[in-house]
């Protein structure tokens, strides 16, 4: 079994099981298909830790609608290689060990683990990923009947 829900290399989890929902996908431009999936298992808003199918990405809103969670990239082996997230990353245990960051960031994933989170650099094609599925987001939620 993968963790929160996903199933990992081995098999899969019986529909009864998942935590997670699936909401359609986003195409876009450059990096093809990304799932939109929210989290069922608690008012956390979390995101797969292994793809049910890889190669794939992943985007979770907020449960309340008010923006992009995270986006990530998983690969070949089932496991997330990136992830992109919108909060700050600034925790007083954060702060004291020099790794708080202002606003969105990237967390490269090894062995299951989040590294260290690292500001975008000025080129990073996914800080227009980011945008681009902000916009879609907003897009979307212009179009839902209240």
């Amino acid at each position: 079994m993968g963790g929160n829900g996903t199933a990992s290399v081995n098999g899969s989890i019986a529909s009864s099981e998942r935590q997670y929902v699936s909401h359609g996908t986003y195409h876009d431009p450059v990096y093809g298909d990304i799932e939109i999936v929210e989290w069922t298992g608690g008012d956390k808003n979390k995101s797969p830790e292994e793809s049910n199918s890889a190669p794939r990405m992943y985007v979770t809103f907020y449960k309340d609608g008010s923006g992009v969670n995270e986006i990530a990239k998983y690969g070949a082996d089932h496991k997330k290689e990136w992830a992109i997230h919108t909060q700050p990353h600034n925790s007083k245990k954060a702060q004291k060990k020099g790794e708080a960051i202002d606003g969105p960031h990237i967390h490269r994933w090894e062995n299951g683990r989040a590294l260290k989170p690292e500001r975008f650099s000025p080129n990073d094609p996914r800080i227009a990923l980011l945008q681009r599925v902000q916009n879609f987001q907003k897009t979307k939620n212009n179009h839902v009947e209240k």
